[in-house]
């Protein structure tokens, strides 16, 4: 504590007091054990209580609780329960309970719990929050009810609601949702994950959506894979089953002209016996010979397999494909666009001559199979 006083000392009620300084008030040497309705502090007032408005032009300090109103230039620190606005141009410090908002050109800090908002330019700490946190850069909390919002990062235990940051949030647990401009990270997710990284230990009843989902109890897979285009295709898979990422690369090991592909896609997965599964995926690949193919020349293949479980270990799967593949890229010498790469059953073939560049686009029916460890 800053000053100690008991409770039973703090009875004493005043209508208002005016300091000048800590121990300069018209409350005299007992201005510490008085609650007063209107508080008026110079540069610093040291009171026993506020049950009504206080105002400081730098720092107002209160031993015991706050019920009403609260601003500081500086700083508003209070060793009791806060019923209250309190507002602060750098620090609001509250010792025991918060019931109400909290704003902050800087930081907030409850060492105990948060009944409603708080709101700073830089931090907020608190122990728990039931309601809503909102910061310029970094929000910490043990547990979390409601929603906590940060420019940069959110930091909590356990999430109950909902963790925005444009950077990254961390949790050990999280039931509800975070989003985040980069990375999310907790260790189990019964919700959403939104962000381009998401990283969990487990998953349940939830699904991580991004760029990049890893959960250490999810599914990962490596695939080898043949299609009516490619021999081989290596594709890692990383997520859970009813949301997981694509990577792919694919080859024709052909020396003079060599076709190859890198490529991105989603995929979704679900039981149809204990040890069989049937996948639903599309994934887009940038087709290239030889060198880097810089005009668009995109092949997309919309996949369903039907899987089954080797041992426990691996898995071999089947299935039809829809392709479409669509090109920018043109041969002056043979006046076609892209490569002769679609086999005869092409159903759709268009010129679109209204886009930024010609573009040929066709469409067929094929085939992959494969196996995935």
């Amino acid at each position: 504590m800053i000053f100690g006083f008991s409770a039973a000392a703090q009875q004493k009620k005043m209508t208002a007091q005016f300091s000048v300084l800590p121990g300069l008030s018209t409350n005299g040497d007992s201005a510490a054990v008085y609650t007063n309705n209107l508080s008026f502090n110079l540069f610093g007032g040291v009171n026993g209580g506020v049950k009504g408005f206080e105002l400081g032009a730098f720092v107002n300090i209160i031993n015991q609780d706050v019920e009403g109103m609260q601003i500081a230039g500086i700083a508003n620190v209070v060793q009791g329960k806060s019923r209250a606005l309190q507002t602060a141009g750098i620090v609001n410090v509250n010792k025991r309970n918060f019931d109400g908002m909290q704003v902050a050109g800087i930081v907030n800090i409850a060492d105990s719990n948060v009944i409603g908002m708080q709101a700073a330019g830089i931090f907020n700490v608190t122990n728990n929050i039931y309601g809503m946190q909102i910061t310029g850069i970094s929000s910490t909390a043990k547990n979390m009810y409601g929603m906590q919002v940060s420019g940069l990062g959110g930091i909590a235990d356990t999430i109950t609601g909902l963790q925005v940051s444009g950077i990254i949030n961390t949790s050990k647990s999280v039931t509800g949702m975070q989003v985040a401009g980069l990375v999310n990270k907790t260790g189990t997710l019964k919700g959403v994950q939104l962000g381009f990284i998401n990283i969990s230990e487990k998953v349940k009843g939830g699904v991580p959506i991004g760029f990049i989902s890893f959960s250490r109890y999810g599914y990962k897979a490596i695939d080898v894979s043949y299609n009516e285009i490619f021999p081989a295709t290596l594709s890692l898979k990383t997520g859970v089953n009813a949301f997981y990422n694509i990577f792919t690369a694919s080859s024709n090991f052909n020396e003079k002209e060599h076709l190859w592909s890198v490529g991105y896609g989603l995929g979704s997965r679900f039981n149809m016996t204990k040890h069989s599964f049937i996948e639903f995926e599309a994934i887009a690949s940038q087709l290239s010979k030889n060198q880097f193919e810089e005009e668009w020349n995109i092949l997309g293949r919309f996949n369903m397999n039907f899987a089954v479980e080797l041992g426990g270990f691996a898995e071999i799967y089947a299935g039809p494909s829809l392709n479409v593949y669509a090109t920018q890229v043109f041969n002056a010498d043979t006046k076609t666009f892209g490569y002769d790469i679609a086999p005869a059953n092409v159903f759709y073939s268009e010129l679109f001559l209204d886009l930024d560049k010609p573009t040929y686009v066709q469409a067929w029916v094929g085939a992959q199979v494969g196996i995935r460890f």
